[in-house]
């Protein structure tokens, strides 16, 4: 609320029915400040031991996204993992293409998206993406959420949705929830993932917010045949 200033719209989910007095007292304090904060507190049902923790992070978002006034009117969101902070924020946001399906991070073959912070076009998560996620997460056959939400995101880019790299690498402070570490800040990795979301966008035209056609429908034009009938 106080140092990020391409974010007015906050939405502070937590599923474990905690009342939030204390942070509503935060919101209220920094009033000035012009952010627009919502903040629910519900408690998941249908959790099961074997979806595991990646059902309730899913269900975080779908309640989001269904109780939310904010996200309703929102074409696009950022899912950030509560326990940290994103000091470059206003960087990332601010460089992040016109139009997208998702940006985000891939790994492990394309098999993995990086959900500690992800950005989502509204519709698409809400009508695509999180349907297919809710249906087949599973944490004890290792339908972990990142993995059942990179096979949702790919689907998408086969039907035609877009997606990006970050187009600068998100720095990230504070605690990992799975065990308590801090996640590691290193620079050197950092300066390599900008250098390459920034060839990655300028290979899409969208660097210099150009008129040309996205590599991706050029490449899914009909090649003319050759007059010979030959393979060009």
């Amino acid at each position: 609320m106080t140092r990020q200033h391409s974010v007015r719209d906050i939405v502070f989910v937590d599923n474990s029915g905690y009342p939030l007095d204390a942070l509503q007292e935060v919101v209220d304090r920094h009033a000035h400040r012009g952010k627009r904060v919502e903040l629910i507190s519900f408690r998941t049902t249908g959790y099961t031991q074997e979806r595991g923790r990646s059902f309730g992070e899913l269900d975080i978002l779908d309640t989001a996204l269904r109780r939310s006034v904010l996200l309703r009117q929102s074409g696009a969101f950022a899912k950030v993992t509560g326990r940290i902070f994103v000091p470059n924020a206003d960087a990332v946001f601010g460089a992040v293409p016109r139009h997208f399906g998702v940006v985000g991070t891939f790994s492990h073959n394309l098999t993995w998206l990086d959900t500690v912070l992800v950005i989502f076009c509204s519709r698409l998560f809400r009508e695509s993406l999180l349907p297919y996620a809710l249906e087949r997460v599973n944490d004890r056959t290792r339908h972990h959420i990142e993995r059942v939400l990179a096979s949702a995101a790919l689907h998408a880019v086969a039907e035609g949705a877009r997606w990006y790299p970050f187009p600068r690498q998100p720095r990230l402070e504070g605690i990992r929830g799975l065990d308590g570490r801090p996640y590691s800040d290193s620079r050197l990795r950092a300066w390599a993932m900008d250098f390459f979301a920034w060839g990655h966008h300028r290979a899409l035209d969208v660097a210099t917010d150009s008129a040309a056609p996205h590599p991706m429908e050029r490449w899914s034009e009909p090649r003319n045949p050759s007059p010979r009938g030959e393979l060009p």
